[in-house]
Parts: C-alpha cells; structure tokens; sequence
C-alpha cells in the first residue's frame, strides 16, 4: 500500500487527497484538533500534533509513506525535518528555518546582498530610542513567525510603537517582533515551484491592501498588470532570493515589494499562497493545476511550470470597512444568486473590525478572458 501523509490536513486539501488517490495513494492525515473535518476526509486519520517532529517521524517510519508535504507555515521545519531522516522530497532545513522567521530571511537575505527592507529586531526590552537610532518614521511593525497579517501595524509616532508593541510581540510564537522600513510603491505576491535546483516563476499576484495603520489583503488579481520591464525585474529577484536560499522540492510564496528603486523583497515561505491565489487563481489564469504540483513535488516527479492557459482571474474579499458589499452579499445569500461569479462565500458571523485577514467576511472570485471585464465583475461589491 502506497501511502504520502500531510501534515495539518484542512479543507483546502482536499483535492490534493483526491488527486493523490486517483494516483493510486493512500492518505495519512494529522491534525491537533480531533473534530477536524480533515480528519474525516482521509484514509487513516491520526490525531497529533505535527510540530512533534519524533512523535511524527515515528508515524512516518510505522506506515513507510513515501512523501510528506504541509500548507501550513508552522509545521515546514517538520517537513524538513521527516525529509531529512527518511530521505524524501521537500524543501531543506535552511530553507523551511527562513521561510518562519522574518528576522533570521532578512539576515540571511542582506548577507547574501538580496535587497530588503532596513530593520531591527524586537524583543519586550527593546526601547523606542533603539528604533529611532535604525529607523524612520513610518516603519512597519510585526511578528517574526506569524502569517495572516495578524499583529501588522504601520507605528506613526512614538504612542504607536508603545500602544502596538505588546500586540505584535503577543502574536508571535516566540514573542519578538521585528520592525522594517516602510517602503513606498506598490506590493506584488508571486508564486513558484522550485525542482531540480532550479526555481520556475508560475505567476505575479497583483495585491491591494486595506485599513488604516493595517496591511489587510482585499483583492488579487493573476496577472499582475506590469510592464514587461517590471515583470521581469521582479522575476529576477525572486529567482535570485530562491537561488541563494538553495530552495528545491517546494512551492513557494513570496512577496515583493516594486518601489522606484527596484524591487525589494519582503519575506518568501516555501508553501503554496493563501487567499485562493495558488490552488484557485493560478489555475483559472494559466491552467496550472497547483495541487497536482504540491503532490508531484512530494514525490519527486516532474512538475508543469508552462501556462496552456492565457485568462484573467481575481478575488474581492468583503470586509467590515465595505457596508453596502455586506448588504449584497446577504441579499445573494438569501436568494442563491451569484452572477459572474466562480465562487462566493460569506461568513455568518460578522467582524466589525478590519485588524487582520480573519476579519475579512468572505469573498467572491471571478474569471474573465479581459482584465477590464474582470475589473469591472470585482468593483461589482466594491
């Protein structure tokens, strides 16, 4: 029996379980949570904390499975770590260890002579004065090992840093910060898949962010609308930070700052985006099946990097900042109608505060053969 085992298995997997079913693999799936509905969904269910990486290893040597891979950021180092022992298929130590922490990436990155923003580290000792001696205000404050845009806050002045310290450091997992020049310009997302040391840009996410003093994520649209000459800029960096990273066997996500002086990398992780942009708005605009590349990749087999698709494709999240997208969103709720639309959802409970990603209410996706088309279907709740 052949079997691969993802690590903190969720809804968003599942069609990485039925595709590797339909290679003729059996799935073993961890998770904490013993409700988990991933859980339900696989062939052998094991309830467990996967950042126990013996207690992990152990399941893995028990049902000799042949490839294990993760969309969590968290539970990367484990994947390396099982990858290592067993000699599987998946990103190094090095290259799961930076994809976690903010700090130790802009170390890593500024040694290597990959351009990143100026910063310091954060720690509850760290006074304003050591801030002020490396950075000017504005500068962005946030947790080192934390995704979701929780505990980003742009500190102003003074009172913010004293007023948002305590959040940032209370949203990292090892409770330090780190604190980076804000960059003036426009923030891309870009997505690649890394495979025989080499690394294949698959697509340019275009990003808008919402919320005063937050970077909460909106919209995003595959492609991003660029000059060729900018397009191009951006690839070269992106394979440049992969190639000094030595990242191989991996999906990445990485985000990119384009300012007047080039662009500057922000932080990478190697695992697939979030936000629908992987798995979802990569395929609807090139025609590349992400989950079929997570497995492959897991397995060693050759990966497919060419677009056979040339579309257009966006996602609109609804947040507590949009009232009138709120009042169609229920109005489409309660009479089943989604014109345009690929996909919709929309959350029962409301937020009524825009600090981070899980405050968003949810969202629609949208396709189209024309950017302006697709605009126009985005702007519909906008």
């Amino acid at each position: 029996m052949k079997i691969i085992m993802i690590l903190g298995i969720t809804e968003e997997l599942f069609p990485l379980v039925d595709i590797a079913r339909e290679n003729g693999y059996k799935v073993l799936a961890t998770d904490r949570n013993p409700d988990s509905k991933g859980l339900k969904y696989v062939d052998i269910p094991v309830i467990l904390d996967s950042l126990d990486k013996e207690k992990v290893l152990e399941l893995a040597v028990k049902y000799k499975v042949e490839a294990v891979t993760t969309r969590t950021e968290m539970l990367l180092p484990t994947i390396s770590f099982i990858c290592e022992k067993l000699g599987l298929f998946g990103p190094s130590v090095l290259v799961s260890s930076l994809s976690n922490d903010k700090y130790l990436f802009r170390e890593f990155m500024k040694n290597a002579g990959v351009a990143v923003p100026d910063y310091l580290l954060v720690d509850e000792c760290t006074t304003v004065e050591q801030i002020e001696n490396v950075l000017a205000y504005p500068f962005i404050l946030k947790p080192v090992d934390f995704s979701g845009s929780g505990g980003v806050v742009l500190i102003e002045n003074r009172k913010d840093f004293i007023k948002h310290k305590v959040e940032s450091l209370s949203s990292s997992v090892s409770k330090r910060a780190i604190a980076e020049s804000f960059l003036y310009g426009k923030e891309y997302s870009v997505e690649t898949v890394s495979q025989h040391d080499v690394t294949h840009i698959v697509a340019i996410t275009e990003k808008h962010i919402v919320g005063e003093q937050r970077f909460v994520e909106d919209r995003h649209i595959i492609p991003a609308n660029l000059s060729s000459a900018a397009e191009q800029s951006i690839k070269k960096e992106v394979e440049e930070m992969a190639n000094v990273m030595g990242m191989n066997n991996c999906i990445a996500h990485t985000e990119v700052m384009l300012t007047s002086r080039g662009p500057v990398i922000i932080e990478t992780a190697s695992r697939p985006g979030g936000d629908n942009i992987c798995f979802k708005l990569v395929e609807l605009a090139t025609g590349i099946n992400m989950y079929q590349n997570m497995l492959n990749l897991s397995l060693g087999i050759k990966v497919e990097y060419t677009a056979t698709r040339k579309s257009f494709s966006g996602i609109q999240f609804i947040t507590p900042l949009n009232k009138s997208a709120i009042n169609k969103c229920l109005t489409l709720k309660e009479e089943h109608k989604v014109p345009k639309f690929v996909e919709f959802y929309f959350k029962d409970n409301l937020s009524s505060e825009l600090k981070q990603s899980i405050d968003r209410l949810g969202y629609f996706i949208c396709s189209s053969n024309r950017r302006d088309t697709l605009s126009e279907s985005l702007d519909f709740y906008k």
